[in-house]
């Protein structure tokens, strides 16, 4: 795992499997590329809200272009779906229909608490709507935009 100077951590798919495994601190998990030009503010923006949250919420990265297992496992495809996955496609599998969203790109952000997905999102946002995210999603605060330090919650 390679660390930031902030503390988010770039893991590969083994490293993250290892630290999903460890249920007890929320996770807020961002799959991008070098080459994504809103992947590159949002690192910025997550930078910050870890700052924010110290130990309490891991932050974890994974490059989609050098993990194309995890990113395909997690369906995020990157800025468009392939032509073959087009929802009019007749070479998309049946199965594959009720789940298909045209928001499958990057960068995608999961937020994981005590080991279980509770919601996906897509594309970059500034650091504050994160923090009301992370509260909501991470800590069970109301999605009202109360900030760590005034939310009146223990846990952060």
């Amino acid at each position: 795992m390679m660390a930031g100077d902030s503390g988010v951590l770039k893991v590969t798919g083994e490293q993250l499997e290892l630290a999903l495994a460890e249920a007890g601190t929320p996770v807020l998990l961002d799959v991008y590329a070098t080459w994504c030009g809103p992947c590159q503010i949002l690192a910025g923006e997550l930078d910050k809200v870890k700052g924010l949250y110290k130990d309490k919420l891991r932050v974890l990265k994974v490059d989609s272009d050098e993990e194309p297992a995890i990113a395909s496992a997690l369906k995020v495809y990157g800025t468009s779906l392939p032509p073959s996955l087009s929802p009019n496609s007749p070479s998309l599998p049946p199965s594959f229909i009720p789940f298909f969203s045209p928001f499958l790109g990057l960068p995608t952000i999961f937020f994981l608490r005590d080991g279980q997905l509770v919601h996906r999102m897509e594309g970059a946002l500034p650091a504050s709507e994160l923090t009301k995210m992370v509260n909501h999603y991470c800590f069970g605060a109301p999605l009202d935009g109360a900030a760590p330090a005034d939310n009146g919650m223990k846990d952060v």
